[in-house]
């Protein structure tokens, strides 16, 4: 049985494909043990499906044969966090947010979140913690809220997400692959082994130019911030949300009851609450460009963090 940690998540993992194994193997970390508090089932045959079971805690997932390669590395790690923050929907202390993370120098945690206005979360956070401290998550932000604010989770065995116009500037490795590991980064950039209170929100914004930050007052941080907090349910829900998946439709993510989650139409109130946490803390857009760009933009983020930190 393997086992996989997502912050104070812990997960047995039981798989019959090699290849999956192997992947599974790379993200594990060091063997924890934390008694796990969700289950993942793996099996390589019939269609592609994902089925949530509620009452036991349980996350099946069948592949089909036909799926293979770095799609199914991204399938499996998009079943298992969007199916951990499904399970934990509820509890209006923990969520899964929609960016990247890196910490600074301090320890503070910077999360660069999708406010709907284009890309750029990852080029940016890499550019920053090579610059300024360390990587923290790419793409599955788990959050948490505490009495003193909202704590980011640190993810140091996770892929980061490397699209080939991003490779030259950020991690100078022959080959264009999806999935770059940290071990493959620490030749620029390391890797933050402890959670981190979130201390500043950077929004990427294609509509600015390169090098331009614009602060982001509460109610507008509440609308662009949204989509961040309630992005992996959505795509969990509705596949063809998403530009990459290993599901076509909406009748591969079932619950136990084999029930569509997007016939499913539960309030998310700890959605809602963690919304306002994090709406709370200070936000700015920064204009994002080409990759060419990056430095400009680099630049424009130092200043938001300069701004924020004194």
């Amino acid at each position: 049985m393997r086992r996989l940690r997502f912050g104070e998540f812990v997960v047995d993992v039981d798989t019959d494909d090699g290849a999956v194994a192997d992947f599974i193997d790379r993200i594990a970390g060091p063997s924890t043990v934390a008694q796990p508090t969700h289950q993942l089932v793996i099996r390589r045959t019939g269609e592609t499906c994902l089925v949530i079971d509620e009452t036991c805690g349980v996350i099946s997932l069948t592949l089909s044969r036909d799926t293979v390669g770095p799609t199914v590395q991204i399938g499996v790690l998009q079943a298992v966090t969007r199916s951990i923050a499904y399970l934990n929907r509820s509890a209006g202390t923990r969520m899964l947010l929609h960016g990247s993370a890196f910490t600074l120098a301090s320890g503070a945690g910077v999360a660069v979140l999708d406010g709907g206005l284009g890309q750029g979360k990852t080029s940016l956070a890499l550019a920053m913690a090579r610059e300024r401290g360390q990587l923290l998550v790419d793409e599955f932000a788990f959050a948490r809220t505490t009495p003193d604010g909202v704590v980011l989770s640190a993810a140091p065995t996770l892929p980061w997400h490397i699209r080939p116009d991003m490779a030259p500037y950020l991690a100078p490795l022959p080959g264009s692959a999806p999935l770059r590991y940290p071990c493959e980064l620490q030749a620029t950039v390391a890797t933050a082994p402890r959670d981190s209170p979130l201390g500043l929100i950077l929004i990427p914004d294609q509509r600015l130019r390169a090098g331009q930050i614009a602060p982001v007052d509460g109610v507008r941080a509440r609308s662009l911030l949204r989509r961040a907090v309630t992005d992996h349910l959505s795509k969990l829900a509705d596949p063809r949300l998403d530009h990459v998946s290993i599901f076509t439709n909406v009748n591969q993510v079932v619950d136990q009851a084999r029930r569509p989650l997007a016939e499913q139409t539960t309030p998310l109130i700890a959605q809602v609450d963690l919304l306002r946490h994090v709406a709370s803390v200070p936000a700015f857009r920064v204009g994002i460009g080409a990759p060419a760009d990056l430095a400009a933009s680099t630049a424009a983020a130092g200043l938001a963090v300069e701004t924020v930190t004194g």
